[in-house]
């Protein structure tokens, strides 16, 4: 008899220094409507969450539509990495990762957070034995109990979460024997909501901000920090947005919105190379990158080319190939005295 976890990372919040009641924004209610729709046929028979608002409110929709109240567990709540502001978070994750031991002042160490966490999974795997349990929870707390059962999961895994995000995790009593990811179903209206313009060049310094946002976090999961930071050196902002302002300007590039927030851009230059495609973040598997990728394809339909070709990193191979490209070489690409590998692709056109 199996008893089934559903974590579920909360859906995107309108942040305060609250973090307690730190509510959904417009799009985390939005996302939290596909988590309950996600779940629909997963037959779940209870709904628990974190104490905190967020998490509670990304799982209030899957609880009301099975008739269901959501139960509180206080140690389902976010790590606390420290009890004042950090500069950078994302290096301050990487630190409590490094040593498990580690803890900035007035936060939680990875092992005393996994601690509370795993010790809250054993309370439920043992009070809804047999059952199928959803659970709204956080994002570093999340991996941090995922680890505690499987150290395959670790800091990599935590930066391609997205939210909200939902994995099964399967037990045979308190051994866990399966974990699947739950994909999230984009909506009708959200399909309608994205629109695709032509870039113009006001969007430039908004597209160089969502390229270092992707980049640093979505490609994490396959490229070293190092490797990272070569290929979008935080320091060079100012000098990309120049000259992108020029070579978005020279090729035919494009846009993608969703009720007014920029969510990713391509561009396709005349011979055929598509020089950039890049999808905001937390907007990940939601059909942007395949609009952007059709508006591509078209232009390079009306330019008469025979095929188009482009270089995607190990991140985006899969989904070029599922789109009909195919591999030529794996090549190796020196950026500021740091290797890193890329595919050279190619897809014929009709």
């Amino acid at each position: 008899m199996q008893t089934h976890l559903y974590l579920v990372r909360h859906a995107h919040s309108v942040y305060s220094t609250d973090e307690r009641n730190r509510p959904l924004s417009e799009q985390g209610f939005s996302d939290a409507q596909k988590v309950a729709e996600a779940l629909k046929g997963e037959e779940i028979d209870h709904v628990l969450s974190s104490p905190y608002k967020r998490a509670i409110q990304t799982v209030e929709v899957l609880a009301a539509e099975i008739g269901q109240e959501v139960k509180v567990c206080e140690d389902f709540k976010e790590r606390l990495l420290s009890e004042s502001a950090l500069t950078d978070f994302d290096s301050a994750i990487a630190r409590v990762w490094e040593d498990e031991q580690f803890a900035f002042p007035g936060g939680e160490s990875n092992s005393v957070a996994q601690k509370r966490g795993a010790a809250q999974v054993m309370e439920v795997l043992k009070g809804y034995a047999g059952k199928r349990v959803a659970i709204g929870m956080h994002g570093n707390l999340m991996v941090l109990i995922m680890n505690y059962f499987d150290a395959g999961y670790h800091v990599d895994f935590w930066r391609k979460l997205q939210m909200p995000d939902i994995y099964c995790l399967s037990f045979e009593g308190t051994e866990l024997v399966a974990v699947k990811q739950i994909p999230l179903l984009l909506s009708s209206a959200d399909r309608t909501n994205l629109q695709v313009r032509r870039y113009c060049s006001e969007h430039t310094a908004k597209l160089v901000d969502l390229f270092y946002e992707t980049v640093h976090s979505v490609n994490a999961a396959h490229y070293t920090a190092e490797q990272l930071h070569a290929w979008a050196p935080m320091d060079e902002k100012e000098e990309r947005i120049k000259k992108w302002r020029v070579s978005l300007a020279q090729n035919f590039s494009f846009v993608a919105e969703q009720k007014g927030k920029v969510v990713g851009f391509s561009d396709l230059q005349q011979d055929g190379y598509l020089n950039r495609l890049y999808v905001h973040k937390d907007h990940q598997r939601q059909g942007v990158a395949a609009a952007l990728l059709n508006v591509a394809e078209k232009e390079a339909g009306k330019l008469g080319l025979s095929e188009i070709t482009l270089d995607a990193s190990l991140t985006a191979k899969p989904f070029f190939e599922k789109r009909g490209y195919e591999t030529i070489r794996q090549q190796t690409v020196v950026r500021k005295g740091i290797a890193l590998t890329n595919f050279k692709m190619r897809k014929t056109m009709d």
